[in-house]
């Protein structure tokens, strides 16, 4: 994607997801754009996923509440983020299969260790899909591993969560009859190649950067 592209898409999540930035967004040139949803005009790997975690992922964290070591957990996560990615960025990827296996294994680790956790219900894949997922959309948007993303953007996945469902059901899509966050590994990849299949020859992360904000606004 160019960077038109991405400077669309932070204007769109600005309008639909940070309104307390105000109108005066849409002026904003790129990188002070990038500063205002993201905090840095060069945010880190592990920064952004600090920020998913925030927005996306302590929701579903029933029973944090004042753990003592919840810090620890979010760095230790966020790290393990930026290892997986520095995985992926550092062998070649020659096929969505590939992909994916590096996904589910990123995804698995997130599950593992945050199950180690005091929680009232286990941390799912699908709330690993979405850390995983929104980081590197994240990433994307900053167009700052342009290169990196080269023969890689294709095969990422599409982020799973309400807005993203609502369109998948207008599309007729079958969804697992359960939260997108309590998904296992067998009805993420369903849906993802169900995904796959209905849209045609556009990548799901270019499809959900398209949907997104419509189903948002």
């Amino acid at each position: 994607m160019a960077t038109q592209a991405y400077y669309e898409v932070l204007l769109d999540y600005v309008k639909n997801s940070k309104p307390e930035l105000g109108a005066e967004a849409t002026q904003d040139n790129f990188n002070a754009l990038l500063e205002r949803v993201f905090g840095s005009k060069a945010p880190s790997i592990q920064t952004l996923a600090h920020g998913v975690y925030s927005r996306d992922v302590a929701r579903p964290l029933v029973g944090m509440g004042e753990y003592s070591g919840k810090s620890a957990y979010i760095e230790k996560a966020c790290a393990l983020i930026e290892e997986r990615v520095g995985v992926l960025f550092g062998a070649p990827t020659a096929s969505q299969a590939a992909f994916d296996s590096w996904h589910k294994e990123a995804c698995d680790g997130l599950c593992q260790l945050s199950n180690e956790l005091p929680l009232v219900k286990p941390f799912c894949f699908g709330s690993a899909q979405k850390w995983l997922n929104m980081t590197l959309k994240n990433m994307l948007l900053t167009d700052q591993w342009g290169s990196a993303f080269e023969g890689i953007a294709k095969y990422l996945h599409c982020p799973v969560d309400s807005f993203i469902i609502s369109a998948a059901r207008d599309m007729e899509l079958v969804i697992p009859p359960k939260a997108w966050s309590q998904w296992d590994s067998a009805e993420y990849y369903s849906f993802q190649e169900a995904l796959r299949n209905a849209i045609g020859g556009e990548s799901l992360i270019e499809w959900e950067m398209r949907i997104w904000p419509q189903y948002r606004a």
